[in-house]
Protein backbone atom coordinates (compact mmCIF):
# COMPACT_ATOMS: atom_id res chain seq x y z
CA UNK A 1 0.00 0.00 0.00
CA UNK A 2 2.77 2.46 0.49
CA UNK A 3 4.08 1.94 -3.02
CA UNK A 4 1.18 3.66 -4.46
CA UNK A 5 -0.95 6.97 -3.71
CA UNK A 6 -4.34 7.60 -4.43
CA UNK A 7 -5.88 9.57 -7.82
CA UNK A 8 -9.26 9.32 -7.06
CA UNK A 9 -12.40 6.80 -5.71
CA UNK A 10 -14.93 5.79 -8.09
CA UNK A 11 -17.03 3.54 -6.56
CA UNK A 12 -18.32 2.42 -3.59
CA UNK A 13 -20.12 -1.30 -2.86
CA UNK A 14 -22.92 -0.82 -0.20
CA UNK A 15 -23.34 -3.93 1.57
CA UNK A 16 -27.03 -5.14 1.94
CA UNK A 17 -28.34 -7.75 4.65
CA UNK A 18 -31.26 -9.76 3.31
CA UNK A 19 -33.46 -12.56 4.04
CA UNK A 20 -35.89 -14.27 2.54
CA UNK A 21 -39.21 -12.53 1.27
CA UNK A 22 -41.29 -15.59 2.72
CA UNK A 23 -38.79 -16.43 5.49
CA UNK A 24 -39.02 -15.79 9.28
CA UNK A 25 -37.65 -12.24 9.37
CA UNK A 26 -39.79 -9.24 8.15
CA UNK A 27 -36.98 -6.80 9.96
CA UNK A 28 -33.33 -6.04 11.06
CA UNK A 29 -35.05 -6.35 14.92
CA UNK A 30 -36.92 -9.64 14.41
CA UNK A 31 -33.10 -11.09 13.62
CA UNK A 32 -31.74 -9.07 16.44
CA UNK A 33 -34.17 -10.85 18.70
CA UNK A 34 -34.11 -14.31 17.20
CA UNK A 35 -30.14 -14.11 17.55
CA UNK A 36 -30.19 -13.34 21.19
CA UNK A 37 -32.34 -15.65 22.14
CA UNK A 38 -30.68 -18.54 20.32
CA UNK A 39 -26.58 -17.72 20.01
CA UNK A 40 -25.69 -19.13 16.70
CA UNK A 41 -29.13 -20.09 15.73
CA UNK A 42 -29.08 -17.02 12.78
CA UNK A 43 -26.86 -17.59 9.49
CA UNK A 44 -26.00 -15.85 7.40
CA UNK A 45 -24.20 -15.79 3.78
CA UNK A 46 -21.04 -14.57 2.32
CA UNK A 47 -19.04 -14.72 -1.39
CA UNK A 48 -16.21 -15.74 0.97
CA UNK A 49 -14.30 -14.83 4.26
CA UNK A 50 -12.85 -11.39 4.67
CA UNK A 51 -14.83 -9.96 1.86
CA UNK A 52 -16.22 -6.57 2.46
CA UNK A 53 -19.98 -8.39 3.30
CA UNK A 54 -18.66 -10.65 5.33
CA UNK A 55 -16.78 -7.42 7.37
CA UNK A 56 -20.33 -5.86 7.36
CA UNK A 57 -22.04 -8.33 8.72
CA UNK A 58 -19.36 -9.87 11.64
CA UNK A 59 -18.92 -6.17 12.61
CA UNK A 60 -22.99 -5.77 12.71
CA UNK A 61 -22.89 -8.83 14.90
CA UNK A 62 -20.50 -7.43 17.10
CA UNK A 63 -22.03 -3.88 17.46
CA UNK A 64 -25.54 -5.55 18.10
CA UNK A 65 -24.24 -7.72 20.79
CA UNK A 66 -25.22 -10.95 19.14
CA UNK A 67 -23.75 -14.33 17.33
CA UNK A 68 -24.47 -15.39 13.99
CA UNK A 69 -23.15 -18.31 11.98
CA UNK A 70 -21.02 -17.34 8.73
CA UNK A 71 -21.52 -19.75 5.87
CA UNK A 72 -19.14 -18.56 3.18
CA UNK A 73 -19.88 -19.74 -0.22
CA UNK A 74 -17.91 -19.77 -3.79
CA UNK A 75 -19.81 -16.36 -4.91
CA UNK A 76 -23.35 -14.45 -4.39
CA UNK A 77 -25.17 -16.59 -6.22
CA UNK A 78 -24.85 -20.14 -4.35
CA UNK A 79 -25.49 -17.92 -1.44
CA UNK A 80 -28.57 -16.42 -2.54
CA UNK A 81 -29.69 -19.79 -3.89
CA UNK A 82 -29.07 -21.29 -0.31
CA UNK A 83 -30.86 -18.34 1.15
CA UNK A 84 -34.28 -18.76 -1.25
CA UNK A 85 -34.31 -22.53 -0.37
CA UNK A 86 -34.18 -21.62 3.08
CA UNK A 87 -30.82 -23.66 4.31
CA UNK A 88 -29.80 -20.38 5.17
CA UNK A 89 -31.26 -17.42 7.07
CA UNK A 90 -29.74 -14.47 6.12
CA UNK A 91 -27.01 -13.06 2.95
CA UNK A 92 -25.08 -9.74 2.49
CA UNK A 93 -25.49 -8.83 -0.85
CA UNK A 94 -24.45 -5.50 -3.20
CA UNK A 95 -27.63 -3.34 -3.87
CA UNK A 96 -28.47 -5.33 -7.37
CA UNK A 97 -29.34 -8.00 -5.87
CA UNK A 98 -32.32 -7.10 -3.89
CA UNK A 99 -33.51 -3.80 -5.79
CA UNK A 100 -35.80 -6.17 -7.90
CA UNK A 101 -38.54 -7.89 -6.38
CA UNK A 102 -38.72 -10.90 -8.35
CA UNK A 103 -35.26 -11.59 -6.40
CA UNK A 104 -37.17 -12.62 -3.79
CA UNK A 105 -34.93 -11.59 -1.31
CA UNK A 106 -36.24 -9.01 1.24
CA UNK A 107 -33.57 -5.84 2.38
CA UNK A 108 -33.45 -5.53 5.94
CA UNK A 109 -30.66 -3.16 6.36
CA UNK A 110 -28.09 -1.08 4.21
CA UNK A 111 -24.69 -0.46 5.78
CA UNK A 112 -24.62 3.62 4.39
CA UNK A 113 -25.04 7.46 6.01
CA UNK A 114 -28.65 7.29 4.22
CA UNK A 115 -31.09 5.59 2.21
CA UNK A 116 -30.11 4.53 -1.29
CA UNK A 117 -31.73 6.14 -3.81
CA UNK A 118 -32.27 2.27 -5.55
CA UNK A 119 -33.68 1.24 -2.59
CA UNK A 120 -35.49 4.24 -0.65
CA UNK A 121 -37.63 1.68 1.78
CA UNK A 122 -34.25 0.00 3.03
CA UNK A 123 -33.62 1.71 6.62
CA UNK A 124 -30.10 2.25 7.23
CA UNK A 125 -28.27 -0.10 9.95
CA UNK A 126 -28.04 3.68 11.47
CA UNK A 127 -32.15 3.86 11.47
CA UNK A 128 -31.87 0.86 13.95
CA UNK A 129 -29.62 2.44 16.66
CA UNK A 130 -26.77 0.28 15.21
CA UNK A 131 -23.11 2.65 13.83
CA UNK A 132 -22.45 0.47 10.88
CA UNK A 133 -21.52 2.20 7.72
CA UNK A 134 -19.01 0.10 6.05
CA UNK A 135 -19.09 -0.72 1.93
CA UNK A 136 -16.53 -1.78 -0.66
CA UNK A 137 -14.99 0.75 -2.96
CA UNK A 138 -12.90 0.90 -5.94
CA UNK A 139 -10.39 3.61 -6.97
CA UNK A 140 -7.14 4.53 -9.04
CA UNK A 141 -3.86 5.06 -7.57
CA UNK A 142 -0.83 5.28 -8.98
CA UNK A 143 3.04 4.50 -8.07
CA UNK A 144 4.81 6.60 -5.63
CA UNK A 145 7.04 8.71 -7.40
CA UNK A 146 4.99 9.85 -10.38
CA UNK A 147 5.32 13.43 -10.66
CA UNK A 148 2.72 15.89 -9.15
CA UNK A 149 2.11 17.26 -12.75
CA UNK A 150 1.07 13.59 -13.96
CA UNK A 151 -1.30 12.51 -10.97
CA UNK A 152 -2.95 16.13 -10.77
CA UNK A 153 -3.79 15.20 -14.68
CA UNK A 154 -4.73 11.82 -14.33
CA UNK A 155 -6.72 13.34 -11.49
CA UNK A 156 -8.85 15.83 -12.95
CA UNK A 157 -9.65 13.28 -16.25
CA UNK A 158 -10.88 10.80 -13.70
CA UNK A 159 -13.58 13.54 -12.12
CA UNK A 160 -14.25 15.35 -15.10
CA UNK A 161 -15.47 11.68 -16.62
CA UNK A 162 -17.37 10.94 -13.27
CA UNK A 163 -19.12 13.97 -14.02
CA UNK A 164 -20.47 12.72 -16.94
CA UNK A 165 -24.14 11.76 -16.82
CA UNK A 166 -23.85 9.50 -19.62
CA UNK A 167 -20.86 7.63 -17.75
CA UNK A 168 -22.69 7.47 -14.62
CA UNK A 169 -25.78 6.37 -16.43
CA UNK A 170 -23.64 3.21 -17.13
CA UNK A 171 -22.32 2.45 -14.03
CA UNK A 172 -25.84 2.24 -12.81
CA UNK A 173 -26.78 -0.25 -15.52
CA UNK A 174 -23.95 -2.47 -14.28
CA UNK A 175 -24.96 -2.58 -10.73
CA UNK A 176 -22.19 -0.09 -9.86
CA UNK A 177 -22.73 3.15 -7.22
CA UNK A 178 -20.67 6.05 -8.10
CA UNK A 179 -19.28 8.32 -5.33
CA UNK A 180 -16.40 9.89 -6.73
CA UNK A 181 -14.00 11.47 -4.82
CA UNK A 182 -10.46 13.23 -5.40
CA UNK A 183 -7.40 12.44 -4.20
CA UNK A 184 -6.83 14.62 -0.95
CA UNK A 185 -10.52 13.02 -0.05
CA UNK A 186 -9.53 9.71 -1.39
CA UNK A 187 -6.71 9.49 0.74
CA UNK A 188 -8.64 10.48 3.81
CA UNK A 189 -11.75 7.75 3.36
CA UNK A 190 -8.93 5.54 2.58
CA UNK A 191 -6.63 5.95 6.02
CA UNK A 192 -10.24 5.78 7.92
CA UNK A 193 -11.20 2.60 5.89
CA UNK A 194 -7.98 0.91 6.80
CA UNK A 195 -8.42 1.93 10.55
CA UNK A 196 -11.37 0.66 11.05
CA UNK A 197 -11.34 -2.78 8.36
CA UNK A 198 -7.65 -3.44 10.00
CA UNK A 199 -9.22 -4.79 13.67
CA UNK A 200 -12.13 -6.69 11.86
CA UNK A 201 -9.84 -8.68 9.70
CA UNK A 202 -7.60 -9.42 12.87
CA UNK A 203 -10.34 -10.69 15.39
CA UNK A 204 -11.88 -12.89 12.52
CA UNK A 205 -10.76 -16.71 12.58
CA UNK A 206 -9.56 -18.30 8.87
CA UNK A 207 -11.24 -21.28 9.73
Amino acid sequence: AEDFVPLARLTIDPVVLAARAAGPFPDLPAVIARARAEPGAVSYATPGILSHLHLATERFARLAGIELNHIPFQGTAPGVTAVLAGQVDLIAVPPANVTDPATRLRPLAIALEAPLPDLPNTPTFREHRIDLTLAGWRGLFAPRGTPPEVTEALERAVLDTLADPDFIANFRRLGLTPAPLGAAAFAAFWSADRAAVEPLVAGIPRG
